[in-house]
């Protein structure tokens, strides 16, 4: 019988649940554990005509483990983006976690997801985070990113526990599912270690990466300021840094203000030639939350109101 063993800290949680195979078994496993009070939380996109479904199945899961159950309608649509409706779902669970004062969000990626999402920020071009961007967080807790998908549905089926089956999965329109469908099937056949070696290259890389943090963030701490809802930086010394270096530094910045702005390698890399290059008074946004500024001596990145 598979055995999957979870470790989270006692105290009160939000557990995110789709319906779908990885969300049951995590529920069934958290609910294992007396030392936590969990609430069930799912996101009705609003992509499916039938995805009321999912909610009524969720809704009883949660009856009969006796947790409390909370939801929201999206209205996304059929042409929604997997983007916006990532979005979504993660700015509903926020505001579930603040109306209960929970201390985490709990979901269930698990390791097919982390692979998956690594070919993905491959493809798109992603920075260094890109290959190791799955993991958890303070306030983001994925505890069965070391469990395969076919060992969570192993556990499912000798359990006897039932789960719905999202028919967008199949939608090879959306990149994820071309990638676990096309993808990943096609790399099994060419090379069946694959898999090892990605997992291996995966934690090499999280490995450089918290030292390359390190560096940077020893960098940005000794030359940028932090005053209040805004971050200012020195334009000149940004100048001077090389490029790769000066993308990581504003990376950093933007991340300080803790907005949860989302920027791609693209859109970085634009506006560090703003930044750069721009006249002095000249001022662009970054996503919907943060304006940036640019004066004569500095760079200064503010949070909006």
């Amino acid at each position: 019988m598979p055995v999957i063993t979870i470790d989270i800290s006692r105290g009160k949680y939000v557990v995110a649940v789709s319906g779908g195979v990885d969300s049951v078994v995590l529920l069934d496993l958290l609910a294992k554990d007396r030392n936590l009070e969990l609430v069930v939380a799912h996101f009705d996109h609003g992509i499916r005509t039938d995805s009321g479904e999912d909610r009524k199945f969720v809704e009883q899961l949660a009856a009969q483990y006796g947790l409390k159950f909370e939801y929201a309608e999206g209205k996304l649509g059929a042409e929604a983006s997997e983007e916006a409706a990532r979005n979504a779902r993660y700015s509903f669970l926020g505001r579930v976690l603040d109306k209960h004062r929970a201390r985490a969000i709990i979901t269930a990626h698990h390791e097919d997801d982390l692979i998956e999402t690594a070919i993905i920020n491959l493809i798109r071009g992603t920075r260094r985070k890109g290959l190791s961007s799955l993991k958890s967080t303070p306030t983001l807790v994925r505890p069965l990113l070391h469990v395969s998908r076919q060992t969570i549905e192993e556990y499912a089926n000798k359990h006897g526990l039932a789960w719905i089956e999202d028919s967008t999965n199949q939608d090879t329109r959306y990149l994820r599912n071309y990638v676990r469908l096309e993808i990943v099937p096609a790399l099994t056949r060419q090379d069946p270690r694959w898999r090892e070696r990605l997992l291996n290259k995966i934690k090499k890389n999280e490995q450089i990466e918290g030292q390359i943090n390190e560096a940077i963030n020893r960098l940005a701490e000794q030359n940028i300021g932090v005053d209040k809802n805004r971050i200012i930086i020195p334009k000149h010394w940004l100048i001077m840094l090389p490029n790769s270096v000066g993308l990581e530094v504003l990376k950093y910045a933007v991340d300080l203000l803790k907005t949860d702005v989302d920027i791609r390698e693209q859109v970085l890399k634009s506006l560090l030639l703003f930044a750069k290059t721009a006249a002095a008074g000249k001022k662009r946004p970054i996503g919907k939350t943060v304006d940036m500024l640019v004066s004569k001596t500095t760079v200064t990145l503010s949070a909006k109101a």
